[in-house]
């Protein structure tokens, strides 16, 4: 560490001394927040290095089935395909929760019978943009669908949120030197999130803390009665709309409020969508709809919108909502959906809340995970409740769902009492089955997945096993047609190139399954029913990197050469990678991360310089050669 950056160690601590650090940041409360914001494996991760690794292997899906079913075969569908139904009255969500209390509270996540009326629509389109600027955006999982993120620019400022999360800063980089010009504070309890920069606008989304005074908190009673489940949903989110067409002085011009913690967001087109949390609560007078129907802007969502869980399963709400950024002094539509701790998916044209569950089998007595699907259309700011249906199996994350040509590719994980195995499941516009391969890979977990056009990938993991390839172009005949076998396995895929995959992983030796470390792998898939392993590296004594779990820490640029992610040794350590056809990948950078423990590391590039974004500081790199050129403290 050299002299400029003790100085900067020494100001940063200097300026956190006196901050005062939210108690979701805490490090006694980060694990369990991961652990309730990831699904069944994202709560492990942090630990791979105290455990065995294991091996893996890829499965290459792209259309043709060994183990073909007809689409009348409906054993894996264990949910009757059909329409969403939709709540009649307060009265029927209060009676409901009641006789949910009548339950245990396990017995509640195990699902029994459904309600019947629907709310039909039909399908619209949603609009895509792209700049086009040199300059990176936030990595996302769905092209044309834009995510929020803790740093952002727009090619000339940098706007990054503080390591406290209680403001965003506004850095200009166009001058030889950043210099700060901006700053938005968040006052009355709230913390920041995450936000977006959309045509001259900032779009904050923060955390509202628990107030009794205000009209729309309804989780303060049940957040002190099951405060470890319900943390999540405590206060209500809040979305603050700036003009920052003068990013020096950044001037307010919307605000919108809902119930529950703010969980994920969307931008497509002019429309922001917003998604929160909400626990409700029957503890109090069906008279005070504020404990267990979710309020926008001060007024309960109405009854035709809020669509009511598919069995005894759900004590929570996700609350959508929807903002149209030329006008943002409300909203332009709003849906609640009953569920039971659901996750998202958002194509270009829908939104699909996948929840897991386990369901005890009458039969055999043996217990199942499995998943129910739920779409909902949007477009323009307007939802649609379109279908839903159950499947066997969990989902690894949202990489293993995925909509293509009017269908919709799963993969997923079956756990039961007796083993695990891996499916994949091709559903059509109306979620019926219409194709599957079931009984993959047996005893074996789903570490990450990616598909393209008619092709997907997907990693499991238990030793050494086979790299598999499925071909998914008939989605009524998918099809296995190669495997390869490799050690190690993949967290993360991204499409490098045309023909070329890229994972980040970890390495682990094949006789003892320890780990050495995490490994990068670029793959050939040019020959689908013939992938290879063209080359890798091992970051040795590396045992953990953000890019597990969370996309938008990594930042790719095959025309700019760029990989580039952060690695834990016994300090964080940030890389960037480059990647050629003949030399293979080579470390063109390797710098101990500056900041403090609570900050979220980004990375991102204007031109020809990389910034490094970490607690408070911002630090420059030239790209030609990565030498640091700027530093900033804010």
């Amino acid at each position: 560490m050299d002299n400029r950056e003790k100085e900067i160690l020494e100001q940063l601590n200097d300026k956190i001394d006196d901050v005062k650090i939210p108690e979701s940041l805490k490090p006694e409360n980060i694990e369990t927040q991961l652990s309730r914001h990831s699904g069944p494996k994202k709560s492990r991760r942090i630990y791979y290095a105290l455990s065995a690794a294991a091996a893996a292997c890829l499965l290459i899906i792209a259309g043709v089935t060994v183990f073909n079913r007809t689409a009348n075969d409906n054993k894996s569908a264990v949910g009757q395909t059909g329409q969403l139904a939709v709540a009649d009255s307060y009265d029927q969500i209060y009676e409901y929760l009641e006789e949910l209390d009548q339950t245990s509270f396990w017995d509640g996540w195990l699902g029994r019978s459904s309600v019947d009326k629907a709310e039909t629509s039909a399908a619209e389109e949603s609009s895509e943009s792209d700049t086009g600027a040199d300059y990176s955006d936030t990595n996302v999982r769905e092209e044309g669908v834009g995510e929020s993120d803790y740093v952002k620019t727009d090619g000339a400022y940098i706007y990054a949120g503080s390591a406290d999360m209680s403001r965003v800063e506004i850095v200009d980089t166009t001058g030889e030197n950043m210099k700060k010009v901006g700053t938005i504070k968040l006052d009355g309890g709230l913390v920041l999130a995450e936000f977006y920069i959309q045509d001259e606008k900032l779009v904050v989304l923060c955390h509202a803390s628990v107030n009794a005074d205000t009209a729309d908190d309804s989780s303060a009673s049940f957040y002190d009665e099951y405060d470890s489940m319900a943390y999540y949903s405590a206060g209500n989110t809040k979305v603050l709309i700036y003009d920052i067409s003068d990013p020096a002085k950044p001037k307010q011009i919307g605000e919108v409020n809902q119930s529950g913690r703010y969980h994920s967001s969307r931008v497509v087109g002019d429309y922001i969508y917003v998604f929160s949390r909400f626990y409700a609560n029957s503890h109090s007078a069906k008279s005070d709809l504020s404990y267990y129907v979710p309020y926008v802007d001060g007024t309960a969502v109405e009854e035709s919108k809020i669509l009511l869980p598919t069995g005894d399963c759900g004590r929570e709400y996700i609350v959508l909502t929807s903002i149209d950024l030329n006008d943002p002094t409300g909203t332009v539509d709003r849906k609640a959906v009953f569920s039971g701790a659901g996750e998202y998916y958002v194509s270009s044209d829908n939104i699909y809340i996948y929840e897991p569950e386990w369901q005890e089998s009458s039969a055999a007595g043996n217990s199942t995970s499995r998943t129910t699907i739920r779409k909902i259309g949007y477009a323009d700011g307007v939802f649609t409740a379109k279908a839903q249906n159950t499947i066997y199996g969990y989902l690894e994350d949202s990489f293993s769902i995925d909509e293509y040509e009017g269908y919709l590719r799963t993969v997923v994980t079956v756990d039961t009492s007796r083993g695990t195995s891996n499916a994949v499941y091709i559903m059509d516009k109306e979620l019926k089955v219409v194709g599957k391969i079931e009984g993959l890979a047996e005893d074996e977990r789903i570490y990450s997945a990616r598909f393209m056009g008619d092709v997907g990938y997907f990693v499991t993991f238990r030793e050494t096993d086979p790299l598999f390839s499925v071909d998914l172009s008939d989605p009524e005949n998918p099809k296995i047609i190669g495997k390869l076998k490799i050690p190690g396995f993949s967290e993360y895929l991204h499409v490098y190139e045309e023909d070329l995959l890229l994972g980040i992983g970890q390495e682990v030796d094949e006789k003892t399954g320890v780990s050495q470390g995490v490994k990068l792998s670029m793959f050939d898939i040019s020959d689908p029913s013939d992938v290879k392993e063209v080359d890798k590296y091992v970051i040795k004594g590396a045992y953990y990197a953000d890019a597990f779990y969370d996309y938008k820490a990594v930042l790719i640029d095959a025309d700019k050469d760029i990989i580039g992610f952060s690695v834990y040794h016994d300090n964080e350590m940030y890389y960037i990678f480059g990647y050629d056809e003949e030399e293979g990948f080579t470390c063109k950078m390797e710098k101990e991360v500056n900041g403090n423990t609570y900050g979220v590391l980004r990375s991102l590039y204007i031109e020809e310089k990389l910034y490094v974004v970490k607690g408070n500081i911002i630090e420059a790199y030239r790209i030609s050669d990565f030498k640091k050129v700027d530093d900033i403290i804010f």
